[in-house]
């Protein structure tokens, strides 16, 4: 078993919350939920480049106020083992890199692994997420920056350099088609134990994704890796969105997503 906290990095909307919940399946494991995103929107460590409109939303949301990257590490260090063999876990979102907080040395202490998806299926959702979450106030706003597709490849960059990593990548359509296969690899790769009770689960709201009103809904509901594209109560379906933003968005992010494509895992 790894004795190293594994930290798995994702754009939005890549099916991440539900491989976590996944993940929390495994009686090994003990299971964070972004926790990097308290220190990345307030605190001594806030990234000052967020706009009034994205924090207008954040204000809204249950993070911790008073946070930093060293604090919410630690945590996740602390619980690592804990005396029972159990292997911290945690997904953030990789726009919550921010490389000037988070030194080799932090870095050195986690095990890195990677998420990725279709740029043109993270845009959609992405979007179609933020428009229907409009409606409670929970979302008004689609910033295509905050999809984290530079920040993804610079985590990796970052970590290549590291004398005690191996990059790991699953793609969220790999992970779809062939559950089984896929989380059995990513298991093996990072030290955990598969168990097939990581492919199905209860549908609940996880407290800790309480977070974030509106945005983990769709997880919330799922019980297992089944494909889903909105749409519900007539809204639109991913595959209807038709957006200039979305559309440059997507040609943007394709280049870096085709490069980690080409190194993901293969079953």
């Amino acid at each position: 078993m790894t004795t190293l906290p594994i930290i798995l990095w994702a754009p939005p909307r890549s099916c991440s919350t539900a491989f976590e919940r996944a993940i929390a399946e495994n009686e090994k494991t003990t299971v964070f939920h972004e926790h990097f995103a308290d220190c990345y929107y307030y605190g001594a460590d806030r990234f000052h480049g967020t706009n009034k409109t994205t924090m207008d939303q954040v204000d809204k949301s249950l993070l911790v106020r008073d946070s930093t990257y060293e604090r919410q590490a630690n945590e996740m260090l602390a619980a690592n083992g804990d005396g029972r063999e159990r292997v911290a876990f945690t997904k953030e979102l990789s726009i919550y890199y921010q490389e000037s907080k988070m030194s080799p040395e932090m870095l050195r202490q986690f095990r890195h692994t990677f998420l990725i998806r279709s740029p043109t299926k993270v845009m959609k959702s992405f979007w179609r997420a933020a428009m229907e979450n409009a409606s409670d106030g929970s979302s008004t706003y689609f910033d295509a920056s905050e999809a984290g597709f530079v920040e993804i490849e610079a985590i990796m960059q970052a970590v290549e350099g590291l004398d005690n990593q191996n990059i790991v990548i699953i793609d969220a359509d790999d992970l779809m088609a062939n559950p089984s296969a896929v989380l059995g690899k990513y298991c093996d790769e990072v030290g955990l134990e598969f168990d097939t009770c990581m492919l199905e689960w209860e549908a609940v709201m996880p407290e800790s994704w309480k977070k974030w009103p509106g945005w983990h809904d769709d997880a919330a509901r799922s019980t297992g890796f089944v494909r889903r594209s909105g749409g519900a109560g007539g809204k639109k379906k991913d595959d209807e969105i038709d957006s200039e933003e979305v559309t440059n968005a997507i040609k943007a992010t394709q280049p870096i997503y085709d490069r980690m494509y080409a190194r993901r895992i293969i079953v």
